[in-house]
């Protein structure tokens, strides 16, 4: 039997948080250059402990806690003002601050900072300019979509639209929205040729091979952590999306019990799941 509409809703949010805290501990190492991780680790690079998730988890859990407090619906500008929360005092974190924060969104969200969303369109023209450079095409947007997927499942064209949206708060490149629009142009590589990489297109590839080789969540979210690169944002855009064709029970008990801030999670979780389980079944 599938999972249901609520246990997918649940799986994709858990499985961001637990993929990127999976993938946190050997972020940025070369593949081959570290032992595999087999669970949850101190999270070396920003020392942090077992279970931590970073910006991927935090910024996830703040878009979907701005469509649960809008009833389902996305709202742009709550979407943004989360996010400042986040980057500037910690809301959504592990920890009292915001951690491991990409060039791009640091950029962006100081723009949102300073400039408030009274005039949506004026400050992101002030982004656009600052970041719509092929330099910018980074992952920091489609590693937080999933909760756009969830809440828009109905409607796939507005879930399109809005994720380009969405992107554009933080990364306007033409490359990161098409990324976040619609995971097109995949084939079949071998780990060799697979790039965990910043770059949105590889971090896409590499969850997307993950997903469609493995026949797991927890196997493929190893997998596409022990890649290195940019590990835990690669594992995380894979877990949710993995969790939401998997259901949250394929995520091992340990991980999500070893998980940092685990009750936060599970409040965000269930209440997205709430929010958009009242749509029906999803097939």
């Amino acid at each position: 039997m599938p999972p249901s509409l609520t246990s997918r809703a649940l799986g994709s949010i858990w499985g961001v948080c637990v993929g990127d805290a999976l993938g946190g501990p050997v972020q940025f190492m070369d593949p081959g250059a570290f032992e595999p991780i087999t669970g949850l680790e101190y999270v070396q690079p920003f020392q942090q402990p077992a279970g931590s998730y970073s910006d991927d988890g935090s910024m996830t859990l703040a878009l979907a806690q701005s469509i649960i407090d809008s009833h389902g619906q996305y709202n742009h500008a709550l979407s943004i003002q989360y996010f400042v929360d986040w980057f500037t005092t910690g809301r959504f974190s592990t920890i009292d601050r915001a951690w491991d924060v990409g060039a791009s969104t640091r950029s962006a969200l100081q723009s949102w900072r300073k400039r408030g969303t009274s005039d949506l369109q004026r400050v992101q023209d002030v982004i656009n300019q600052k970041l719509d450079v092929e330099q910018s095409s980074g992952n920091g947007s489609l590693m937080r979509i999933a909760p756009i997927g969830l809440a828009l499942w109905r409607d796939p064209g507005e879930a399109r639209r809005v994720a380009r949206e969405q992107s554009r708060v933080t990364h306007p490149v033409l490359g990161c929205l098409e990324a976040c629009e619609t995971p097109s142009d995949w084939q079949v590589k071998s780990v060799p040729e697979i790039r965990s990489s910043g770059w949105v297109v590889d971090t896409l590839e590499v969850a997307l091979w993950g997903f469609f080789k493995f026949d797991s969540w927890a196997a493929g979210a190893l997998a596409v952590a022990n890649l290195g690169g940019d590990s835990d944002t690669a594992a995380a855009v894979y877990g949710g999306l993995a969790g939401a064709f998997y259901g949250f029970e394929s995520i091992p008990t340990e991980w999500v019990e070893g998980m940092q801030n685990k009750g936060f999670i599970a409040e965000v979780a269930g209440g997205l799941a709430e929010v958009v389980s009242l749509g029906g079944v999803l097939n």
